[in-house]
């Protein structure tokens, strides 16, 4: 049944869903039309709220863009690389490849949402070597692996509220930094990690298909195509003849003693931080920070970390394009008091038990509007913290309610796909509604299970 219901999803998406930017325009007239419709605001206002919020996640983009692309060059580097090659090689089967795929990104995107695209060259590897993988599914695995994110060590929202200083604090709407081990190491959300990686790689094998559509079989494509290396590997992307060093300039591009100085002071400050802070020293900055030093250790030399920075950089621009835009929507919610309106509704009906699952159904509607996990904290906080602590709620299970909110309606929002299709496509052309059904069908799953676990589970 699941099966069925996967290929009507994916068939429907297909026809249907538009380009990312489209989709990000749509939302834009539609949350437009809402705040007109549910504030008192006036019309020529909506577009000063829109222009207001256009650049007001400048920064956080920076922080999203290095996220990704940090993650990806620790992804392509050459001893990764060849870890992931060897996995690959001993899968040859399409059930183990799908399991491995659905796990191997569940730990990565858990570890660091930014290596996505790792997941992706580590997808591409196995779909082009096993015949009878569809594409589309694996693609799905991938994504999917996306819902437990905001419970790993790259949650926007719980570093955020451990970020020193961080403008929540500044804002009066908490005393002091909520430690991460209150937030990620919680009951709550230990379960949900533990359920994800049970029930996602089980829901991925329901929904395999019975026949595999040659056009959707990339090792067959592959093979028809006369072999021809495409993939997004570390070795086939990085590896380039040597030139022996002539110049002072040659030399120092080449220089790993240069590097090793760098990453050994690096590590001197960030290794003693965390052996102190303990996962209450995860926020964006020492995150992205860990990832930096890690990829010049792993490339060795300044001029392999660049060319490594060159090739993450292609997979970010659609990405980076739509920021702006979503920071528009943002903008219209934030300044017309649409947030506080959506926020409200849920207030009105919740009391210090139930807040945390409405927590979860408002952040699951805006992030429709603002698919991105800090944006939208920065929406909705100061309307969701203060009425958590009205209502008597936990703000620690609220804050991790609303992080699993924005992450399960982002399998029906295209945004985030552009972090790892630049890889895909690499080996078969594909667009993100080619897959999106199968992944629609495991955000109506999800959305269930997590409510459930949000009611049950202290």
């Amino acid at each position: 049944m699941l099966r069925s219901i996967g290929a009507f999803f994916a068939d429907r998406f297909s026809r249907w869903l538009p380009d990312s930017l489209v989709f990000a325009f749509l939302l834009t007239i539609i949350a437009a039309i809402l705040a007109l419709a549910l504030t008192p605001t006036k019309f020529i206002d909506i577009f000063s709220h829109w222009y207001k919020g256009f650049w007001n996640m400048l920064e956080f983009s920076m922080q999203m863009a290095l996220i990704i692309t940090l993650g990806y060059c620790v992804g392509i580097s050459r001893p990764v690389g060849r870890g992931f090659d060897a996995l690959a090689r001993k899968i040859n089967k399409p059930i183990a490849a799908y399991l491995s795929i659905s796990l191997v990104s569940l730990v990565l995107i858990t570890i660091n949402w930014g290596l996505i695209p790792v997941a992706a060259v580590f997808t591409v590897e196995i779909c082009r070597r096993i015949k009878g993988i569809d594409f589309r599914l694996a693609c799905a695995a991938i994504y999917t692996a996306i819902i437990p994110w905001h419970g790993g060590l790259s949650a926007s929202a719980p570093l955020m509220m451990n970020t020193p200083g961080n403008q929540f604090i500044k804002m009066g709407l908490v005393n002091d930094v909520i430690p991460t081990g209150a937030t990620l190491g919680s009951t709550v959300n230990i379960v949900l990690l533990i359920t994800s990686f049970v029930l996602i790689p089980i829901i991925i094998l329901f929904l395999v298909p019975r026949r595999v559509e040659e056009r959707f079989d990339a090792a067959l494509q592959w093979e028809r195509n006369g072999g021809v290396e495409t993939v997004a590997t570390a070795e086939t992307q990085l590896t380039k003849t040597p030139v022996a060093p002539v110049s002072i300039s040659d030399r120092l591009n080449n220089s790993r003693i240069l590097t090793l100085i760098i990453v050994i002071s690096g590590f001197i400050y960030i290794l003693p931080y965390f052996a102190r802070t303990g996962i209450n020293g995860l926020n964006l900055n020492t995150v992205n920070f860990f990832f930096l030093i890690l990829g010049l250790l792993l490339h060795g030399t300044p001029i392999k970390y660049i060319d490594a920075m060159k090739e993450a950089v292609k997979g970010i621009g659609d990405l980076l394009i739509q920021f702006p835009f979503y920071a528009g929507i943002m903008g219209i919610f934030m300044f017309s008091g649409l947030s506080a309106v959506v926020a409200q509704w849920f207030v009105n009906i919740s009391t210090a038990y139930t807040y945390p699952l409405f927590t979860f159904i408002t952040a699951a509607l805006v992030n429709l509007f603002i698919p991105s996990g800090g944006g939208e904290w920065i929406v909705l906080a100061p309307s969701i913290l203060p009425a958590a602590q009205t209502l008597g709620a936990p703000l620690e299970k609220v804050i991790i309610a609303f992080g699993y909110g924005d992450a399960v309606t982002n399998l029906i929002n295209p945004f985030w796909t552009l972090t790892f299709l630049p890889v895909m496509v690499k080996l078969m052309n594909i667009k993100a509604r080619d897959f999106m059904g199968y992944t629609a069908v495991v955000c109506i799953i999800f959305i269930f299970i997590i409510s459930a676990v949000l009611l049950i589970v202290p």
